[in-house]
């Protein structure tokens, strides 16, 4: 018999609550509390203007009667294939977006010729489209992931691409478009990855956060959160909302696909602890511990029960 119902209510509880009280424009970074409204610094009016300006005036290649294939395949090689970007699910070949604050959105396309992964950008002016920018990498196979995203808060939109080759983790690249030129603003490997949508201390704007998994031993993962400090990426301090929100119910679905693995359990309860939620760690590992005939998990079960006991032990004497 599945033993779920045992970790409590608490646990059911907390996380429906999380999704009942989010609202459909909430971020789904959980971290980032909404900047408080401060004094005009500007012109009020300039601001206006400058939104309705980026309303009216851009003009997305997507509302072009062109045939932006045809177009992208002006600028390949013979010889050469455009890739569509495994994620995020349901990629086009062709990406788009305002990478260098023009108000105009550029055309990204990615292709493979010979050992090689191109990626370009395709500007227009007036009637006559362009190669604005070229990034080149070999010893990959295809495009994991690739999408245009605001990662300063600031309206102008950067680049992120993920190369994998085989048997290898994604490498995850970076890129700002700066007069036709492209800098590079990172590179980080990872097993899997979510690009979280969060308010930006631009009115009406949103940036993005990083979400990266890496895997550890015995199937778990330890999940960092990065944030652009205007430098270099860095890590939020406390993750463990996001983990309640997204990695918990991630092995919650293991635990109730193979409810008789100790390991599965063991996993559920990390990510409970790390979320913040230990009474349910321990009551997981609890029943884990069950599960677990031949002693693997014994110690690790031990430690996160021990922990919550030592951690209410200090409570009470601090009280």
């Amino acid at each position: 018999m599945f033993p779920l119902p045992i970790i409590g209510l608490a646990l059911v509880g907390r996380i429906f609550l999380l999704q009942k009280n989010r609202s459909p424009n909430s971020p789904t970074s959980p971290n980032i509390k909404a900047p408080r409204l401060m004094p005009f610094t500007v012109n009020p009016l300039e601001m206006l203007f400058k939104g309705l300006n980026r309303q009216f005036s851009a003009k997305s290649p997507r509302q072009s009667h062109e045939n932006l294939y045809e177009i992208a395949q002006r600028f390949v090689p013979e010889g050469g294939n455009i890739l569509t970007p495994q994620y995020p699910l349901k990629s086009d070949s062709i990406s788009y977006g305002d990478l260098d604050g023009d108000l105009q959105d550029e055309l990204i396309i990615t292709y493979r010729h010979n050992d090689e992964i191109k990626t370009i950008i395709l500007k227009k002016s007036d009637d006559d489209w362009y190669k604005a920018a070229e990034i080149a990498n070999s010893g990959y196979e295809n495009v994991h992931y690739r999408e245009v995203v605001d990662l300063t808060g600031e309206g102008k939109k950067q680049l992120i691409v993920a190369l994998k080759a085989k048997d290898a983790l994604p490498d995850l690249r970076g890129y700002s478009l700066d007069k036709d030129s492209f800098n590079e603003l990172f590179n980080i490997s990872y097993n899997r990855l979510e690009v979280l949508k969060v308010p930006s201390n631009s009115r009406n704007t949103t940036k993005s956060n990083l979400a990266i998994w890496n895997k550890e031993e015995d199937d778990a993962y330890s999940v960092q959160l990065l944030q652009w400090n205007g430098s270099t990426l860095e890590a939020l301090s406390d993750a463990s909302a996001y983990y309640s929100e997204s990695v918990v119910p991630y092995y919650l679905k293991k635990v109730k696909r193979q409810p008789d693995s100790p390991q599965n359990w063991y996993n559920l309860a990390i990510s409970l602890d790390r979320a913040g939620m230990r009474r349910d760690a321990v009551i997981a590992s609890e029943v884990g511990s069950q599960y677990d005939l031949n002693g693997q998990f014994r110690e690790k079960f031990e430690a996160l029960i021990n922990n919550r006991l030592n951690s209410k032990s200090t409570e009470h004497q601090e009280a």
